[in-house]
């Protein structure tokens, strides 16, 4: 059976540009068109198309608020959406990129460049798929070790005894689960050969996630700076990162995040005021499953720093921690693309 055509759907005020996209993309996608972005919001939850190729400058409800509207919806990880606009300035594009777009291309466009661009948005997962994979056999392997600890609890007659051995099976439940994801992100198949505008994923993540309280971003001329990775792994880096600094904060302090760099590397930190990781847990923040298993040497949050750490790794980087008085910071360093 021949597998279906990914399904596209065009948004363009101009007749003329839908019918050029339409004569492009026939032969390899199904394409659906939208004239303005109140029939471009209706035909996303009609259809759920894979890519949405979106134009900016519209009369009828702009691209812009397309953009705003399925953020508010939470729809922008579901699917991937490529700018297709005449404006060729950075600002416009580094701001759809701020705002969850996977690419931009300028008009007039060529016609092989707009196929390899969909092409690889499309070999991209989505946050959404990403994030189911990963959910799917991290549950499939805990609903196996759930099922044995339910048979030896059943056969236990001593209610204080039951319940002892209850909140030990939800204890060694997080530790799978952990150790599940941490597992699955060693071997997991990761394409480096996407552009990323990092600083776009951080503006997009604080704006949706956190608040401009929560965190300060400095980007300095990084703004366009671009590595070569996958937005979904290094969103979920970011995210994890940033929870990991609130909770060894102290009080209310907003974070900062910091882009800098030379000519060969960006350097990405973000950093926190409080009180400093204690010197005995240093060595093991990044480490999962530290051999000496007192609780003083156990991680201090969960599986987030762990988790940073091997995302950093599987994008040929590293990270770091330092402390400079009140602030302490986590430095991830990436080659540029």
């Amino acid at each position: 059976m021949t597998p279906e055509k990914p399904l596209i759907l065009a948004v363009d005020d101009e007749p003329v540009n839908l019918q050029l996209l339409h004569k492009a993309l026939q032969n390899d996608f199904r394409l659906i068109p939208a004239k303005n972005g109140y029939e471009a919001l209706d035909r996303i939850e009609k259809y759920n198309p894979k890519v949405v190729l979106l134009d900016l400058q519209m009369p009828k409800m702009d691209g812009w608020e397309v953009l705003t509207e399925l953020r508010k919806r939470g729809k922008l990880h579901n699917f991937r959406v490529v700018i297709v606009s005449a404006e060729t300035d950075g600002i416009t594009k580094a701001r759809a990129l701020s705002m969850g777009v996977r690419d931009y291309l300028t008009k007039p466009f060529d016609t092989d460049e707009l196929m390899a661009r969909i092409k690889m948005v499309l070999a991209s997962r989505t946050d959404a798929e990403f994030a189911r994979d990963i959910e799917r056999h991290v549950d499939a392997a805990i609903a196996g070790v759930q099922s044995h600890f339910e048979d030896i609890s059943k056969s236990i007659k001593d209610p204080d005894v039951r319940k002892k051995v209850e909140r030990h099976m939800l204890k060694a439940e997080s530790f799978f689960r952990s150790f599940m994801l941490w597992e699955k992100l060693q071997r997991a198949p990761l394409s480096l050969h996407e552009t990323i505008v990092p600083a776009a994923i951080l503006m997009d993540l604080i704006h949706n996630t956190y608040s401009e309280e929560d965190v300060k971003l400095r980007i300095g001329d990084h703004v366009n700076t671009t590595i070569f990775g996958d937005t979904s792994w290094l969103r979920m880096l970011f995210h994890n990162l940033i929870q990991a600094c609130q909770r060894f904060a102290t009080g209310y302090t907003p974070l900062r995040a910091e882009l800098a760099g030379d000519g060969k590397e960006l350097l990405i930190a973000i950093s926190y005021m409080g009180d400093p990781i204690p010197p005995h847990i240093l060595p093991y923040i990044f480490d999962p499953f530290p051999e000496e298993e007192g609780e003083e040497t156990r991680p201090v949050i969960d599986m987030a720093l762990p988790i940073a750490a091997i995302v950093t790794k599987r994008h040929n980087g590293k990270i770091t921690y330092r402390q400079d008085g009140r602030w302490s910071t986590f430095v991830m360093t990436f080659k540029k693309a």
